[in-house]
């Protein structure tokens, strides 16, 4: 049983631990299973734009949005659907999806990010030597290339809005974590930030699934907690000598 000395001194350290679980919030999580395959995307779930297709992939073992398929309407298609809110310049958000591409020539172009209403920050896939993703960011972007013609994984970037910075990563379902380097987001435009796009030819070639976006607690204020709880088992020890 811990002593009422120590619960009194941890009560502070709970409280704070559970103000930094308050500031998780998911923003957007959809894994595409409630809806039908073959059927368009565009006016289920919120979504709207394009007619992108839903399917099933083995490789990513669910219902996806599926580029492999011709869809019902030629041309560049792009879906797009709101936030539970704007991102916030205080916060910290990260955005995520698992996809699935093939080979050239399945594998052409398409994009998976967040948009602004001026721009779009996230990843680009195209072919040049190798399929390849591409991060796209407001001032320049990071080409990460990829040497196997199947890949599987997962893509994502974090707005870390109280310094200003963002950045892209990529982590390879065989293993391997390939961040690029951070590039400063004007925190005017991370406030503008609303919703999610994604952008594809039909036959493009990837497929997407397990779209999340969620703000996450800032790392420096669970650095503080590991110390805090050193400090008071010391102190524990000391009120509870003999």
């Amino acid at each position: 049983m811990i002593h009422n000395a120590m619960l009194k001194l941890l009560y502070p350290t709970m409280v704070m631990a559970s103000a930094c679980l308050a500031q998780s919030a998911v923003l957007l999580s959809e894994d595409f299973e409630s809806y039908a395959g073959g059927s368009s995307l565009s006016g289920q779930g919120g979504w709207t734009g394009g007619d992108i297709r839903i399917g099933d992939s083995p490789s990513l073992g669910s219902r996806v949005l599926d580029g492999f398929q011709p869809g019902g309407t030629p041309g560049w298609l792009g879906a797009s659907h709101p936030l539970a809110r704007a991102l916030d310049p205080a916060e910290v958000t990260r955005f995520s999806f698992t996809a699935h591409t093939l080979p050239f020539p399945m594998a052409s172009s398409g994009s998976v990010g967040l948009q602004t209403p001026t721009g779009f920050i996230g990843w680009n896939i195209m072919f040049f030597q190798y399929p390849e993703w591409i991060f796209q960011a407001p001032a320049s972007g990071d080409r990460i290339f990829l040497s196997a013609l199947n890949f599987t994984g997962t893509l994502g970037l974090v707005v870390d809005g109280p310094t200003s910075q963002v950045y892209g990563f990529l982590e390879s379902a065989q293993g391997g974590i390939f961040p690029t380097r951070s590039i400063f987001i004007d925190p005017q435009l991370i406030s503008t930030i609303g919703s999610v796009g994604v952008y594809m030819p039909p036959g493009s070639g990837i497929q997407v699934d397990n779209l999340k976006v969620e703000v996450v607690p800032e790392p420096s204020m669970w650095l503080l907690l590991p110390p805090a709880l050193g400090l008071l088992f010391f102190r524990h020890r000391k009120l509870t000598r003999p």
